[in-house]
């Protein structure tokens, strides 16, 4: 994650680690083990626990997280508005613009021949058309659901055979649940690192674009719009005023060099 956008504070993070042993209780309490006799931990029971615990472990650890990390996202909210402003970037009424990645120093090497590089521009997603500006909550919340945080435990096991049964048994479920529930939790700060990678990605591409264009070194789609008076689908559909849009050239980089306008760094 970039040190430009810090949306988990150290204070909950530190708070979160803090009270990951406790959480790990608080799952325990619902898999309280029975009183079967014995202390052995067969290859089949021990096989059928660590299942039962990673998938308990990893969802609630998953869930914790995403939580946390929407606490804070909503704490950041005026920041994100304020920073990724699609709207203002739409192009004309309803179209979206390209995403444009820029890599720099560029190297490639072959067997007799190296290529460097200064700059190398690609059109990762070409323009389209969308009747909403779409905002930073469709990257940022992807895969981070907060619908569940109002239930305390949500996936423990119900049936008898994926519970501890003894001492023995509790103590291999609590390993592995805890290993489990904190890889859940660490795949939620992935999702979210992702996620945030793939925002900046889109949006500064775009805002690339615009100066990609200002420079002449790159073109604008070409839109046309027909209407049609009236459409019959079917038989039992009258459309009125049908107008479609379409992109009928899409965006495309200017090879004329002499076109262009001085790069500045």
């Amino acid at each position: 994650m970039t040190n430009k956008l810090r949306l988990i504070s150290a204070t909950a993070l530190l708070c979160a680690a803090a009270s990951a042993h406790a959480q790990v209780d608080r799952l325990m309490e619902s898999v309280k083990p029975g009183n079967a006799s014995g202390i052995s931990l067969s290859v089949v029971r021990e096989s059928i626990l660590r299942e039962s615990a990673t998938v308990f472990g990893a969802r609630e650890g998953l869930r914790f997280q995403s939580c946390l990390i929407h606490v804070e996202i909503e704490r950041k909210r005026a920041d994100l508005d304020q920073k990724f402003r699609f709207g203002d970037l739409m192009m004309g009424k309803g179209v979206l613009p390209p995403v444009i990645s820029e890599a720099r120093d560029s190297v490639a090497l072959e067997d007799t021949v190296m290529r460097v590089a200064s700059r190398v521009y690609r059109i990762d997603e070409g323009a389209r058309i969308i009747d909403v500006p779409p905002t930073w909550r469709d990257w940022l919340l992807v895969g981070l659901t907060a619908d569940d945080c109002a239930v305390a435990i949500k996936d423990a096991p119900s049936q008898d055979q994926l519970r501890p049964q003894n001492s023995q048994e509790e103590a291999f479920f609590r390993s592995v649940l805890e290993r489990s529930y904190n890889m859940g939790r660490q795949q939620a700060r992935d999702v979210l690192a992702s996620n945030l990678a793939r925002l900046e990605r889109t949006y500064f591409g775009m805002r690339r674009y615009f100066d990609l264009f200002a420079r002449g070194m790159v073109s604008a789609p070409v839109i046309a719009a027909s209407t049609d008076i009236l459409v019959r689908d079917d038989p039992n559909t009258l459309i009125v005023g049908n107008t479609v849009i379409r992109i009928t050239i899409p965006v495309d980089f200017v090879e004329k060099s002499d076109k262009w306008k001085p790069l500045g760094n």
